[in-house]
């Protein structure tokens, strides 16, 4: 499986993946449901941070890895009346 998060030269987020990869990342967006909470996520790490969704494997010599990538699913009522400050929601 190929599943890598890369920054490149210029600050952009490079996502490089095979089958398997693309495979591996739908079924991860499709596990995060709204359920009780206001928010759901789930965390992709690589092998050197105790995880096996990323592979650490560079693509380009050029970019760096990023070896966790947390991805959250906001609800609707949630988005609408807050905003969000270092990476956390707060009623505005």
């Amino acid at each position: 499986m190929l599943l890598t998060f890369e920054y490149n030269t210029k600050g952009v987020v490079e996502i490089f993946m095979d089958k398997e990869g693309r495979r591996s990342l739908i079924e991860s967006l499709e596990r995060l449901s709204p359920g009780e909470t206001k928010m759901d996520h789930d965390h992709l790490m690589t092998p050197a941070w105790a995880g096996a969704e990323l592979t650490d494997e560079v693509q380009n010599a050029e970019n760096q890895l990023i070896n966790m990538v947390t991805v959250f699913l906001v609800r609707d009522e949630l988005n609408n009346d807050s905003e969000m400050r270092d990476g956390q929601f707060r009623a505005s």
